[in-house]
Order: structure tokens, then C-alpha cells, then sequence
């Protein structure tokens, strides 16, 4: 069965614009998920303005088309061929093209018949119930069943425990350690190729890329001490200062590995990150020398994030397993105490916000009330939707009303999105603290410090597939020696501050590009002016 979008019409900007408002609503009507239904929105956008560049004014057309039980959306343009993901004349468009394809989570194929270029995407398969639907239903199958089981003879509820539930938990825990590590290093160095080239890192590039980690390491540092004495933990200083330096230098030097495969065999997280960085930025220097090695690991990485999606669905089943077996163990109470995290993170995020908030408020000269409705936008698109993708286009048109310049604001924030996750690594720190202090576990210094580097390089690592913030856990975990038995509490926590996170980040990258072009003299003072005006009602 094939439903026509759009008639054959003339390729235009105007024609593109409708073309995505009418594929937007279709998607919805198919009652895709809005996360997914933007992400297509975004690659078939990218798709069309490289043909309308290419090709200029040609015949075009969209069509949705079911086969084999999928349903299929396929755009066309007549002309020579000319496919997004293999432009030859233009290397680093085709990058960027198979590189966003992927970062939306996007499977497309293209095809050439006849004068007429097709790209033919994959929609995702309807989901039944959300994602925080199916994990309420794990949660809550797995208490009652526990409820259940322990009231059964002793040798039904060791059955289950020792027999099913064990096995299987070791298998799952097994396989996502493996994918961790490639998933990590993939990750890292294909954001590193993706900056284009080293021109990029203009003096405005470099300052906002120093800004982004000077405030996530500056906050991740306040969020450790503040959570060690919030949850009482017992930092083991290991001795004199003679021995905390020791600690401290090892931890830095051991980041160099001895070998390139060592971390990946032992998952030392830190590693694998090193490598991965200074490949990339090899593959980076040499881009037009190397394109083959990016061409590979773009496809060892769709592969990689082919695998975690499944390993991701299987989430659900996964937090079953763990929360039964608390259960039957009698560790009930630790699922009990994740309200100490949540007023912790509440705290902590609030405080976040409002500081930043001041401080942009004064830079840019707004009273508190003008900064915060500016902003106001953007942060309830993304706490609804914890989608960046979904708060892109309200994000450009609030920098614009802020009367930050393009330059700024075009080349910043897809940059932000990447590379500034603040909130998500509070989420991490905060929540290594406490699972230390539910598994009654007693941290080195160097732990400490290495959970503070981890937490930052994991926000910015993790990729958007259902199955990365499964393996950021993992990485976490073993790196502090918490228990893997803990990773299901916090999947099902960080699935509900991931809303609160979404939102905290992208309106501090908003601020973030504020304050920059403030400091630049870039930015449309009397925009800005006439904006804040407007706001109050005050006639220019």
C-alpha cells in the first residue's frame, strides 16, 4: 500500500518547508513517537537541501509505502545522481550527512534508477507503551512477583534466584560491558572528525569549547563534595599527602595506555577515551588523506548502535530481573531511599539554573523576569520532550530574539549539543554517590577524582540510542566498584530526571552563547533592547 505525500512538484525551499510541516503531521497521524517523528523530519530536510543545492529547481516527490510490514518514507529528485552520503565532490558533506544520519538514529538506503535519485528511510516500529511506561510495568511486574514468590516454599524462590534469575543477569551484564567499550571509543572519535577541520577551532571555537568543560568540571567538583557529605560517605584519603599525590598522578598517568588493546579487554573507560581522542584528532589533521577510515568507523559505528538499540530494548526485562532479585534478597529498602536522590538532584538542579541564570541576566543586562521568559520557550519544548532535536528549531529562534549574531549562534549551538551536557553529568556524579553510599562502598580519592572526569566525558560520550545510557552505567560502576546488581535503580531514576536534564542543558547552552557574544561584541544590542521592551509592554 503506498500513500502519496506530496505530488511531484519543483524542488524549492518553499516546496521543503511544506513538504516537512506535511511529513511532520503524517508521522504523528502514524502515531510515531515525536522523539523519532522529528528525527526523520531532520534527515529528510538534510536530504532535500542538498539536492535543491546540487541539483537546483528539479522534479521531486515523497511518498510513504509499506513493505514487508515496515513502513517506508522515500524522497525523490530528478537529475544526476547525486547521493547525500557519498558526495565525492564534497567529502565532508557526505560525512556530516552519514554522521547526522546517525546521530538522529536514522537507517536509510539510496538508490539510483532511471534519472531519479530515491533515499528510502526505515520508520522505527510503533511502540506499544513509552519508554517510561515499560519500565513503570518492569518495575512494578518484578514487586509483585517478588511479593508473590517470597510467600512460595524456600526452594521456588531459590530456584528462581539462583537458577534464572543469575544466569541471566551475568549474560546481559556481559554482553553490554563487551559493546561499552568500542560504543565509547566510536562515539569520542567520530565527534572529534565531526568538527569539520581544524580551521573550525577558530578563537571563538576554542573559547566556547574552554567554557562548556571549565563549567561541567567546575559543577561535577562542587557535586562531589556537596554529595559526600549529603550522603555521609567516608572518602578513603590513603594516608599523608605524600600518598594523595601518588594517588592522584598514578590515576593521570595510567590514562596513557601500554597498549591499544589492554583498555578494551579491561573496559578501562579513561583509556579507551584517550585513544579514541588522539585518533580523532589524527583522523582530523589527515581528514581528505583518511576519509576511509572515517567511511569505516561511521559503519562499525551504525553496527555498534545497531546492537545497543537492542541491547536497550531489552531494558525493561533487564530491570525485572535486577528488582526481583532484590526483592527476594530483602534489599527492598534501597529502592525506598532513591528519594534521598531525587532531593538531592532537585537541589542541586535548581541551584544550577538559578545561578546561571543570574549570571546571564546581569551579562546581558535583563532583569531576572526578561531573562526568564526569553528562555521560557525553549526550556518547556524540551522538559516535555527531553529531546534536543525536538527544541532545535526554538533554541535558533531564541538566540535570535537574545540578538546573538549568527556566526555565533549557527556554529555554537549544534557545537553545545555535543560537547555541553552539564545537567547529565550531574546526574551521573549524583548518582555514583549514591549508589556508594546504598552499596556501602568506601571510595578512594582517586576514585573521586576519576568519577568527576567520568561524569563529564560520559554526558558528552553517551550517544542517543536506547542502549548508551545503559553502558555509561556499566562504565561508571566498575570504574567506582559499585556493584552491576545497582545499574537497574538508576536506569529507572535517570529516565525520569532525563526530562529536568534536557531541558537544564539546552537553556544553558543558550546562555552560555549569551554571554560569549556579549563578550565579543556580537550580539544585536538593539534587538535585544527592543525584545526586553516588548516584553514589558513598553512602546520602542
Amino acid at each position: 500500500m503506498m500513500k502519496q505525500i506530496y505530488e511531484r512538484q519543483t524542488l524549492s525551499t518553499a516546496v521543503i518547508d511544506d513538504f516537512s510541516e506535511q511529513l511532520f503531521s503524517l508521522l504523528l497521524e502514524q502515531e510515531l513517537d515525536i522523539k523519532e517523528a522529528l528525527r526523520l523530519r531532520l534527515a529528510a530536510e538534510e536530504a532535500l537541501l542538498y539536492w535543491l543545492k546540487e541539483l537546483g529547481e528539479c522534479p521531486c516527490s515523497m511518498k510513504l509505502e509499506s513493505r514487508f510490514g515496515r513502513k517506508q518514507l522515500v524522497l525523490s529528485a530528478e537529475g544526476k545522481r547525486l547521493d547525500p552520503a557519498d558526495a565525492k565532490e564534497d567529502p565532508d558533506l557526505a560525512f556530516g550527512t552519514r554522521t547526522m544520519m546517525n546521530m538522529l538514529g536514522v537507517t536509510f538506503s539510496f538508490s539510483y534508477q532511471k534519472g531519479i535519485n530515491s533515499i528510502t528511510y526505515i520508520l522505527p516500529r510503533k511502540k506499544k507503551l513509552g519508554d517510561i511506561q515499560r519500565l513503570l510495568f518492569a518495575i512494578l511486574a518484578a514487586l509483585v512477583s517478588g511479593f508473590l514468590l517470597k510467600r512460595a516454599p524456600e526452594e521456588v524462590s531459590s530456584f528462581f534466584s539462583e537458577v534464572l534469575l543469575a544466569p541471566l543477569f551475568d549474560t546481559y551484564m556481559g554482553v553490554l560491558s563487551a559493546m561499552a567499550g568500542p560504543m565509547m571509543f566510536l562515539t569520542v572519535l567520530l565527534g572529534i572528525v565531526s568538527i569539520g577541520d581544524t580551521a573550525t577551532l577558530s578563537y571563538i571555537g576554542k573559547k566556547l569549547i574552554g567554557m562548556f568543560f571549565a563549567i561541567q568540571f567546575s559543577l561535577i567538583i562542587l557535586v562531589s563534595i556537596a554529595g559526600t557529605l549529603f550522603f555521609g560517605l567516608q572518602v578513603n584519603l590513603g594516608g599523608d599527602i605524600k600518598a594523595l599525590s601518588l594517588q592522584i598522578i598514578t590515576l593521570l598517568l595510567d590514562i596513557i595506555p601500554s597498549n591499544l588493546f589492554q583498555p578494551f579487554i579491561e573496559g578501562n573507560s579513561l583509556q579507551i577515551v584517550f585513544i579514541a581522542g588522539v585518533c580523532g584528532f589524527c583522523v582530523l589533521l589527515l581528514k581528505k588523506q583518511m576519509h576511509f577510515i572515517t567511511e569505516f568507523a561511521e559503519d562499525i559505528n551504525c553496527l555498534v548502535n545497531y546492537i545497543m538499540k537492542f541491547i536497550g530494548s531489552l531494558a525493561p526485562v533487564f530491570i525485572f530481573i535486577c528488582i526481583l532479585d532484590m526483592t527476594l534478597s530483602g534489599m527492598l529498602n534501597e529502592i525506598l531511599n532513591a528519594k534521598n536522590f531525587m532531593v538531592f538532584f532537585l537541589v542541586l538542579y535548581v541551584l544550577y539554573l538559578v545561578g546561571m541564570l543570574l549570571v546571564f541576566s546581569m551579562k546581558m543586562r535583563l532583569t531576572i523576569g526578561q531573562a526568564f521568559r526569553k528562555l521560557m520557550d525553549c526550556f518547556v519544548l524540551s522538559v516535555t520532550t527531553a529531546s534536543s532535536t525536538a527544541s532545535f528549531g526554538v533554541a535558533m529562534d531564541t538566540c535570535n530574539r537574545l540578538g546573538i549574531q549568527a556566526k555565533i549562534s549557527t556554529f555554537g549551538l549544534p557545537l553545545g549539543i555535543v560537547l555541553f551536557a552539564p545537567v547529565h553529568a550531574l546526574g551521573f556524579a549524583a548518582m555514583g554517590e549514591f549508589m556508594l553510599y546504598l552499596s556501602g562502598v568506601e571510595p578512594t580519592l582517586a576514585a573521586m577524582v576519576a568519577m568527576v572526569i567520568l561524569s563529564v566525558l560520559l554526558a558528552v560520550a553517551a550517544p542517543p540510542v536506547s542502549g548508551g545510557i545503559l553502558a555509561c552505567f556499566t562504565i561508571l560502576f566498575v570504574q567506582l566498584g559499585i556493584p552491576a546488581e545497582q545499574i537497574a535503580l538508576a536506569i529507572a531514576l535517570s529516565t525520569i530526571y532525563d526530562y529536568l536534564a534536557t531541558a537544564g542543558n539546552m537553556t544553558g547552552i543558550i546562555m552560555l552563547l549569551g554571554i560569549l557574544a556579549k563578550d565579543e561584541d556580537l550580539i544585536d544590542e538593539q534587538k535585544l533592547l527592543n525584545d526586553a521592551e516588548r516584553a514589558h509592554g513598553v512602546n520602542g
